[in-house]
């Protein structure tokens, strides 16, 4: 599950994981935080790993889930 959600918010050029928020690609690879790594955004300073990642995807399906409504 996690490497999806690594997927969901990658950068499909370089292979790179990227910020969830500002969207600026981490010095990380995708297979490199589906295997527990984590890191900070130079940009935003926000800190990212697969379970924050996860928390992202569920919240942002479940905003699609509910303005359908």
């Amino acid at each position: 599950m996690v490497l999806s959600l690594v997927r969901t918010h990658a950068d499909a050029l370089d292979g790179r994981a990227a910020c969830p928020m500002c969207h600026t690609s981490a010095a990380l690879t995708r297979s490199a935080v589906a295997a527990g790594a984590d890191w900070r955004c130079v940009r935003c300073g926000q800190r990212w790993d697969g379970v924050r990642l996860a928390a992202v995807a569920d919240y942002a399906a479940w905003v699609v889930e509910h303005n359908r409504t």
